[in-house]
């Protein structure tokens, strides 16, 4: 999962709680290695203002080289006699053109988290879905409702999120009430006895 470093800007901005951007950029150095911002005196401010931090900003785009006056891979290749099988797996991914829209995952590591996320899920007896995990089929509809917005709402001190939170750009997702998602029903969990 490495693909996600090639993804990161050089700087980030800061989020208040209505998404809007505040202050200069920040390094994203001083952001992923300070591990006590995120927690904030054992308040969920910290992680709260992280994942804005995240949800706000797009992931940095990948640079051009033919911009810079380089040949094309292709030529490179053979004017150093290389093969395609000499190429590292991580490199020639990274090469590759994006896959489906929205997706930030070239084809080839597209294809190799889709079959990882696959084998993770049919293979998790507990996975919500399987039958081993035990839920009734009330239970199973309830929990499909859900989204990342509801954990991130009940597990934080967000009181808005955007609807969908990992499409962006932000500007035309709109933001919702923590109190508008749909909520955990703990009901359809209580035994009769």
């Amino acid at each position: 999962m490495r693909f996600g470093h090639a993804q990161l800007p050089a700087t980030l901005r800061l989020v208040e709680a209505n998404f809007n951007a505040f202050g200069d950029p920040v390094p994203v150095t001083d952001l992923l290695f300070n591990v006590a911002s995120y927690f904030d005196n054992g308040s969920r401010e910290g992680v709260t203002n992280l994942l804005r931090l995240f949800i706000v900003n797009p992931v940095a785009p990948g640079a051009e080289g033919r911009d810079h006056g380089l040949p094309t891979y292709n030529q490179m290749r053979a004017f150093f006699n290389r093969c395609p099988d000499d190429i590292d797996l991580f490199t020639g991914g990274l090469a590759e053109d994006e896959g489906e829209a929205l997706s930030l995952l070239h084809f080839l590591f597209g294809d190799i988290v889709t079959m990882q996320m696959k084998r993770l899920r049919t293979g998790d007896r507990l996975f919500f879905e399987n039958r081993e995990a035990g839920f009734t089929e009330g239970q199973l509809n309830h929990l499909r409702q859900l989204r990342l917005s509801n954990i991130i709402c009940d597990n934080t001190s967000a009181d808005k999120l955007p609807r969908w939170l990992l499409v962006n750009p932000l500007p035309q997702i709109p933001i919702q009430a923590c109190s508008d998602y749909t909520q955990l029903d703990f009901e359809l969990w209580r035994e009769i006895v």
